[in-house]
């Protein structure tokens, strides 16, 4: 759902911690309370100032849990990342593979599920071993309240802020990105164009919709 076997090399974007950060507090500067933050890759572990980018998220205002993903495969050398991780505020869950990883790297994910037991950290492993087709991109000639089943129905709305938008999900953030998807104004929540009384408004109206047409 996150596209990355349709990216052409030149579709990689190397996106800034302090803009991602800088997004994510002018989001929060409109809204009451972000439930659950949700930290992913790809494989977040691997990010080179992952123990920044941790410190940070938790010292922002009006954010509930923090949740980390992760294939377990990484076992950061910091000794300050787990100490970070065992916050009570912070959730780690391991996608497990289980044997589809290759067997050198499970040794790994049994030395990270330790360092978690280690230093306490609250994290659950979760089997992953079911994979969905989300098919093509063409237009299917749903009829509106079929788009609406549809979003109904989904599995995967998730509100991906990616590169200064706020979508609905993965395949509609990243389409977007890489041309897969048409540009739908009314399917994202620009967060940088707007002051803080009209990303609120904005953010209301958004999270009303019933739909969007990336469906």
């Amino acid at each position: 759902n996150h596209l990355r076997d349709h990216y052409a090399p030149d579709d990689h974007r190397d996106l800034a911690p302090d803009q991602v950060i800088g997004d994510l507090g002018k989001l929060l500067s409109a809204v009451d309370l972000v439930n659950k933050l949700v930290l992913v890759g790809g494989e977040a572990l691997l990010h080179p100032r992952v123990e920044e980018i941790i410190d940070r998220l938790l010292m922002l205002p009006k954010v509930g849990i923090l949740q980390v993903i992760t294939n377990g495969t990484v076992v950061p050398k910091s000794r300050r990342v787990f100490e970070l991780l065992a916050s009570p505020r912070v959730i780690v869950e391991i996608s497990d593979y289980g044997d589809h990883v290759p067997e050198p790297l499970r040794l790994n994910v049994s030395r990270f599920v330790e360092q978690l037991e280690n230093h306490r950290i609250q994290y659950r492993r979760i089997p992953t071993l079911q994979w969905f087709d989300f098919g093509g991109f063409e237009d299917r000639g749903y009829t509106e309240e079929e788009i609406r089943r549809v979003y109904r129905t989904c599995c995967f709305l998730s509100h991906d802020l990616f590169d200064g938008r706020l979508y609905k999900c993965s395949r509609s953030a990243y389409g977007t990105v890489i041309g897969k998807v048409p540009n739908y104004p009314g399917d994202y929540v620009d967060i940088r164009s707007l002051d803080r009384q009209s990303l609120r408004m904005r953010l209301v109206e958004f999270l009303s919709l019933e739909y969007v047409d990336a469906c």
